[in-house]
C-alpha cells in the first residue's frame, strides 16, 4: 500500500548548487546518515572540483568502508582533539571545524586527509592488512581484547608511523603499554573501571614534551588509573577471584596469552578451548576429603573453596571441559599430562592440587605476567589492597530477603573473612547485617557500627524476610554466592546480546551451530534432545534465538527485538556447559517486567517445574539451574508454559503486534 505517496522531480539549471538543493529538500525527507550529511556538506563547497575530487578520493573511500565505519571514521578524527565529542553529534562538529577552511584546494587537501586514514582504519579493522609482524600482533590483540574506546589512539598511531613522526617499533611499543593496561588491570579485578573516560582522553593529557611511547605509558601510570604494579599483579593472582573478573573472552583471552608465551613447538587450536576450573567450582566428597588437610584454624571447607576456586592459579584452558568436570585431580591430571599447553603440563606434574599448589601455580603465573606486560612506570601505593570499594558496591546490592557469607565477600575482593569481619565492624557499610557466617548464623563479633543501635540483627533480617530455622541458622537458598556478589559489584560483564546482529531467520547459522556443538559435548542425549526441542518450540511462536560471542556460546530467547517500542527482552539465557539463567536483572528494566508482580509470577510459574527452585531473594538477580532438569517430560512441559505465557505477555504487549517478525 503506498498511498500518500508523491513524486517531486526537481530540475537543477546552470549554476544551481545541487548539493544544497538536496540538502534543503532533506530537512523534511528521511534522515540521513552523519556520514551522508558531510558528504554532501563537502561537496557543495566544491562547486568547480567536485567530480574529480568524488572519482578520485570519496568514491575509494565509500567503497572501502562501510557506511558505519565511514561514521566511524569521522567520529576517531574529531575525538583526537576533543574526547568529549559525541558520535551522534559527527556533522555538527566536523562542519564546524570544515566551516574554517576558505579554498576548494583547502577542502580537497581535507578529503585526502579522510582518504588516508580510511586505509588506516581499514587495516585497524583488519589487521592482517598489517605488513610489520609485531604492530600486526598488538593490533590483533587489541582488536580481540574489545575496548573499541582505545582506536583513536590506535589510528593516531599509524597515522604518526604514516606521516614518518613514528617508527614500527615504537607503535608496537605503545600498543604493548596499553595491552598491558588491559591485562593488568584485569587481573587486579579493575578491568571497566573507568576504562572509556582514561583512554578518550590519552591524547589531549599526555606529556607532548616525552617520546610518544612514554608518554602514553606515564599518562596511563598516573592517577586513579589502576595501572597495576608487579607487587599487586602479585597478590591479585593468588587472592582475586579472576574467574568473575572482566568479560569471559577477555578472561580466556590472557589464559591464552600466557600458554602462548611458553613458545610451544605444538599447535594449539585455542579457539575451541574452555577455561577450566582445577579444583572444581562444584566439588565431591573426594575434593573435600582431599583439601581437608589444607583447612587451617577455625576455617571451614566453604571459606577455602570459595578463597581458591576462581583464582588465576586455579585456572586453565581445555577442550575437555565436560569430561573433566569435577572427576578427582588424578583423572585430571593424566588428562592434562596429555594436553598441546605447557602449562597444563606444568599442572600435571603436581602430585595434589590444593591451597599450596594453586598458590605456587598462581605466584608463577604472575611472574610470567610482570615478565610479558611491562608495568606502570612509578609504582605507587597499592591502590587495589582490600577492594573496599568493591565490596561496598556489592554490599550495596543485597537486596531484603537475601545474605551472604564473609567468606563471600572475601573471595569477592581477593582477601580473607577475618579482615572482612574486622573491616565491617569498624567502618560503615550499607547491609552489613546481611553478612553472616558460612552456617547462616550471625557472627559472635558482630557489632553494628552505630553505637546506639541494640537491635538483633536477626530480628532485622527476619523482618527483611530471611527465614530462620530452630538453630538460628539463616535459609541457604536465600544465600547470596560469590558469583551474585560479582554481578551485583559490576565484575562481571554479561555475555549480552544487544549489539548482535538478528539474523532475517532469527537464526545465526555459524553461532547456532557452535552452540549445538558445545551442547552435544557437555550435555546428555536426552538434555540436548529436550534443549533444541525448547528452542524450537521458541521461535515456532514466534521468538528469536540470539547467540553469544563468548567462547561458551550462551543461547538468548528473544521474544522481542529493538524494533519495538519497549526494546528487546528475553526471559532466559542457556549456556551449554552448565546452566538456564533466569535473566530476573534484565527484566526489572524492561516493560512490563519492570513490575516487580509480573517478575515474581514468572518466577512461580517456573518454580512448579520439578527440579527448579529460585529463591525470592534473588528476584533482581540472575538464579540459574541445570540444564538436565529440562529432560525430564513434565519439566518441559511446564517449562514450556511458563516461556509461552511471557511471551504472551512480552511480544504482544498492548499493541497486539508481534513485533518479533
Amino acid at each position: 500500500m503506498i498511498s500518500g505517496l508523491a513524486l517531486v522531480s526537481v530540475t537543477a539549471q546552470r549554476g544551481d548548487n545541487a548539493h544544497r538543493i538536496f540538502e534543503s529538500l532533506n530537512n523534511t525527507g528521511m534522515r540521513l546518515t552523519q556520514g551522508d550529511l558531510l558528504r554532501n556538506y563537502l561537496f557543495m563547497r566544491l562547486p568547480t572540483r567536485g567530480e574529480a575530487v568524488y572519482q578520485a578520493l570519496w568514491l575509494p573511500l565509500q567503497e572501502l568502508l562501510t557506511s558505519s565505519e565511514l561514521e566511524q571514521l569521522f567520529w576517531l578524527d574529531l575525538v583526537q582533539r576533543d574526547p568529549r565529542v559525541k558520535q551522534t553529534d559527527i556533522y555538527t562538529a566536523q562542519q564546524a571545524r570544515l566551516d574554517k577552511l576558505t579554498s576548494e584546494a583547502d577542502l580537497e587537501a581535507e578529503i585526502e586527509r579522510f582518504a588516508g586514514l580510511g586505509e588506516l582504519l581499514k587495516t585497524l579493522l583488519n589487521p592482517a592488512r598489517e605488513p610489520d609482524p609485531e604492530v600486526r600482533l598488538r593490533l590483533e590483540r587489541l582488536s580481540a581484547w574489545g575496548t573499541t574506546t582505545v582506536y583513536p589512539l590506535l589510528l593516531n598511531l599509524l597515522d604518526r608511523r604514516e606521516q614518518g613522526s613514528a617508527s614500527s617499533a615504537e607503535i608496537a611499543r605503545t600498543m604493548l603499554y596499553v595491552e598491558s593496561f588491559f591485562v593488568r588491570r584485569l587481573v587486579t579485578g579493575r578491568a571497566t573501571s573507568n576504562i572509556n573516560r582514561i583512554l578518550l582522553r590519552v591524547l589531549t593529557e599526555m606529556d607532548r614534551d616525552k617520546p610518544f611511547d612514554e608518554a602514553v605509558r606515564s599518562y596511563l601510570s598516573t592517577g586513579r588509573k589502576y595501572y597495576a604494579s608487579d607487587a599487586e599483579i602479585k597478590t591479585a593472582a593468588t587472592t582475586m577471584p579472576f574467574y568473575l573478573n572482566g568479560r569471559p573472552g577477555q578472561r580466556a583471552l590472557v589464559l591464552r596469552w600466557l600458554d602462548e608465551s611458553y613458545d610451544s613447538k605444538e599447535p594449539v587450536k585455542y579457539d575451541t578451548l574452555t577455561i577450566e576450573h582445577v579444583l572444581p567450582q562444584t566439588p565431591t566428597p573426594w575434593w573435600r576429603r582431599s583439601l581437608s588437610d589444607s583447612l587451617t584454624g577455625g576455617e571451614t571447607f566453604a571459606e577455602l573453596h570459595g578463597s581458591l576456586v576462581h583464582t588465576l592459579g586455579n585456572l586453565t584452558l581445555t577442550g575437555y571441559n565436560a569430561t573433566m568436570s569435577n572427576k578427582p585431580f588424578d583423572i585430571k591430571k593424566d588428562q592434562l599430562h596429555k594436553s598441546g599447553l605447557a602449562m597444563n603440563q606444568e599442572i600435571a606434574l603436581a602430585q595434589r592440587w590444593g591451597r599450596e599448589e594453586i598458590h605456587a601455580r598462581a605466584s608463577h603465573l604472575a611472574k610470567r605476567i610482570a615478565a610479558i606486560w611491562p608495568g606502570p612506570v612509578d609504582a605507587g601505593p597499592d591502590e587495589t589492597a582490600g577492594s573496599w570499594d568493591i565490596m561496598a558496591k556489592a554490599l550495596a546490592g543485597i537486596p531484603a530477603g537475601a545474605w551472604t557469607t564473609y567468606g563471600d565477600v572475601a573471595a569477592l575482593i581477593g582477601s580473607h573473612p577475618v579482615p572482612v569481619g574486622v573491616r565491617l565492624a569498624s567502618h560503615p557499610y550499607p547491609n552489613a547485617h546481611r553478612v553472616l557466617q558460612v552456617e547462616g548464623t550471625i557472627s559472635a563479633s558482630f557489632r553494628w557500627v552505630e553505637t546506639d543501635r541494640m537491635d538483633d540483627p536477626r530480628d532485622v533480617l527476619r523482618a527483611e524476610g530471611v527465614n530462620f530455622d530452630d538453630q538460628g541458622r539463616a535459609d541457604q537458598s536465600q544465600r547470596l554466592t560469590v558469583e551474585d556478589l560479582a554481578r551485583l559489584a559490576g565484575l562481571t560483564v554479561g555475555d549480552l546480546p544487544g549489539d548482535l546482529p538478528i539474523p532475517a531467520e532469527g537464526q545465526d547459522p555459524d553461532l547456532r551451530d557452535r552452540f549445538v556443538e558445545q551442547l552435544h559435548m557437555q550435555q546428555e542425549p536426552a538434555t540436548v534432545k529436550a534443549v533444541l526441542g525448547i528452542l524450537d518450540y521458541w521461535t515456532s511462536l514466534g521468538g528469536m534465538l540470539t547467540y553469544g560471542l563468548a567462547d561458551q556460546t550462551s543461547c538468548f530467547l528473544l521474544a522481542r527485538n529493538k524494533a519495538h517500542p519497549d526494546g528487546n527482552i528475553w526471559p532466559v539465557t542457556f549456556y551449554p556447559l552448565r546452566s538456564c539463567e533466569v535473566v530476573f536483572q534484565h527484566l526489572a528494566s524492561r516493560p512490563p517486567f519492570d513490575d516487580i508482580h509480573l517478575r515474581e509470577e514468572f518466577r512461580e510459574r517456573l518454580n512448579k517445574v520439578p527440579g527448579v527452585d529460585l529463591p525470592a531473594s534473588k528476584i533482581e538477580l540472575r538464579p540459574a539451574f541445570p540444564l538436565e532438569v529440562l529432560a525430564d517430560a513434565r519439566a518441559r512441559e511446564l517449562f514450556i508454559d511458563a516461556l509461552e505465557w511471557f511471551y504472551q505477555q512480552a511480544a504482544n504487549r498492548e499493541t497486539g503486534l508481534d513485533f518479533a517478525e
